[in-house]
Protein backbone atom coordinates (compact mmCIF):
# COMPACT_ATOMS: atom_id res chain seq x y z
CA UNK A 1 0.00 0.00 0.00
CA UNK A 2 1.24 3.48 -0.40
CA UNK A 3 1.16 6.64 1.60
CA UNK A 4 -0.29 9.40 0.66
CA UNK A 5 0.83 12.92 1.87
CA UNK A 6 -0.90 15.99 2.10
CA UNK A 7 1.01 19.13 3.51
CA UNK A 8 -0.24 21.83 5.13
CA UNK A 9 -1.17 23.09 8.91
CA UNK A 10 -3.94 22.31 11.63
CA UNK A 11 -5.36 24.69 13.83
CA UNK A 12 -3.67 23.03 16.51
CA UNK A 13 -0.40 22.31 14.42
CA UNK A 14 0.01 19.20 15.98
CA UNK A 15 0.83 17.99 12.62
CA UNK A 16 3.34 18.50 9.76
CA UNK A 17 2.32 15.87 7.23
CA UNK A 18 -1.02 14.65 7.23
CA UNK A 19 -1.42 11.37 5.41
CA UNK A 20 -4.91 10.65 3.09
CA UNK A 21 -3.62 6.96 2.66
CA UNK A 22 -1.55 5.25 5.56
CA UNK A 23 -0.39 1.36 5.61
CA UNK A 24 -2.48 1.26 8.76
CA UNK A 25 -5.47 3.68 8.73
CA UNK A 26 -7.08 5.14 12.04
CA UNK A 27 -9.41 3.03 13.69
CA UNK A 28 -12.16 3.62 16.38
CA UNK A 29 -12.49 1.57 19.13
CA UNK A 30 -11.59 -2.32 18.99
CA UNK A 31 -14.61 -3.73 16.63
CA UNK A 32 -16.24 -1.86 13.59
CA UNK A 33 -19.58 -1.29 15.07
CA UNK A 34 -18.33 0.91 18.15
CA UNK A 35 -17.77 4.28 15.10
CA UNK A 36 -21.98 3.34 14.78
CA UNK A 37 -22.29 3.37 18.68
CA UNK A 38 -20.65 6.72 19.00
CA UNK A 39 -22.88 8.21 16.43
CA UNK A 40 -26.23 6.71 17.59
CA UNK A 41 -25.14 7.75 21.13
CA UNK A 42 -23.85 11.17 20.49
CA UNK A 43 -24.50 12.32 17.10
CA UNK A 44 -28.17 11.35 16.52
CA UNK A 45 -29.20 13.92 19.77
CA UNK A 46 -27.56 16.50 17.52
CA UNK A 47 -29.12 15.95 14.71
CA UNK A 48 -32.51 15.82 16.64
CA UNK A 49 -32.13 19.09 18.61
CA UNK A 50 -31.42 20.27 14.62
CA UNK A 51 -34.34 19.25 13.73
CA UNK A 52 -36.42 20.64 16.52
CA UNK A 53 -35.00 24.21 16.38
CA UNK A 54 -34.13 24.39 12.62
CA UNK A 55 -36.82 22.22 10.91
CA UNK A 56 -33.85 20.77 8.92
CA UNK A 57 -34.15 16.92 8.46
CA UNK A 58 -30.21 15.69 7.91
CA UNK A 59 -30.30 12.23 6.17
CA UNK A 60 -27.12 11.76 5.22
CA UNK A 61 -23.44 13.25 6.66
CA UNK A 62 -19.70 12.80 4.33
CA UNK A 63 -17.27 13.96 7.44
CA UNK A 64 -13.61 14.30 7.06
CA UNK A 65 -12.11 13.68 10.26
CA UNK A 66 -8.23 13.80 10.78
CA UNK A 67 -6.77 11.91 13.06
CA UNK A 68 -3.38 13.70 15.38
CA UNK A 69 -0.33 11.11 15.61
CA UNK A 70 -1.63 11.03 19.63
CA UNK A 71 -5.32 9.31 18.04
CA UNK A 72 -7.14 12.65 18.59
CA UNK A 73 -9.96 14.13 16.22
CA UNK A 74 -8.15 17.33 15.59
CA UNK A 75 -10.15 18.81 12.76
CA UNK A 76 -13.82 18.10 11.38
CA UNK A 77 -14.93 18.79 7.53
CA UNK A 78 -17.97 18.59 6.19
CA UNK A 79 -18.82 17.64 2.52
CA UNK A 80 -22.73 17.87 0.97
CA UNK A 81 -23.87 18.55 4.29
CA UNK A 82 -27.37 20.58 4.09
CA UNK A 83 -27.09 22.05 7.35
CA UNK A 84 -27.21 25.77 9.04
CA UNK A 85 -23.79 26.83 10.10
CA UNK A 86 -25.11 26.42 13.72
CA UNK A 87 -25.90 22.65 13.57
CA UNK A 88 -22.38 22.17 11.59
CA UNK A 89 -20.72 23.37 14.67
CA UNK A 90 -22.46 21.25 16.75
CA UNK A 91 -21.79 18.36 14.98
CA UNK A 92 -18.52 19.49 14.72
CA UNK A 93 -18.23 20.34 18.46
CA UNK A 94 -19.14 16.58 19.22
CA UNK A 95 -17.07 14.80 16.54
CA UNK A 96 -14.29 16.91 17.85
CA UNK A 97 -14.55 15.58 21.61
CA UNK A 98 -14.52 11.81 20.02
CA UNK A 99 -12.37 9.64 22.84
CA UNK A 100 -10.73 6.12 21.51
CA UNK A 101 -9.09 6.45 18.48
CA UNK A 102 -6.36 4.24 17.26
CA UNK A 103 -3.80 6.59 15.43
CA UNK A 104 -2.24 5.44 11.52
CA UNK A 105 0.76 4.32 11.00
CA UNK A 106 3.01 4.38 8.11
CA UNK A 107 5.93 2.27 8.36
CA UNK A 108 6.19 1.58 12.26
CA UNK A 109 5.85 5.22 12.89
CA UNK A 110 2.31 6.91 14.03
CA UNK A 111 0.94 9.52 11.64
CA UNK A 112 -1.47 11.99 10.90
CA UNK A 113 -4.32 11.03 9.00
CA UNK A 114 -7.37 12.00 7.23
CA UNK A 115 -10.59 9.48 7.87
CA UNK A 116 -13.97 9.41 5.88
CA UNK A 117 -16.81 8.84 7.21
CA UNK A 118 -19.65 7.83 5.16
CA UNK A 119 -22.80 8.10 7.04
CA UNK A 120 -26.45 7.82 5.61
CA UNK A 121 -29.14 7.47 8.26
CA UNK A 122 -31.82 5.69 7.30
CA UNK A 123 -35.96 7.81 8.00
CA UNK A 124 -38.30 5.25 8.99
Amino acid sequence: MTGLAAYGQTETNECDTIYEFAETMPKYGQEDSELMEYFNKNVVTVLSDCYEREAILISRIYAILTISREGNVIDVEFKKLHATEECREFLKEKILKMKGWTSAKQGNRKVCCRFKWPITINLK
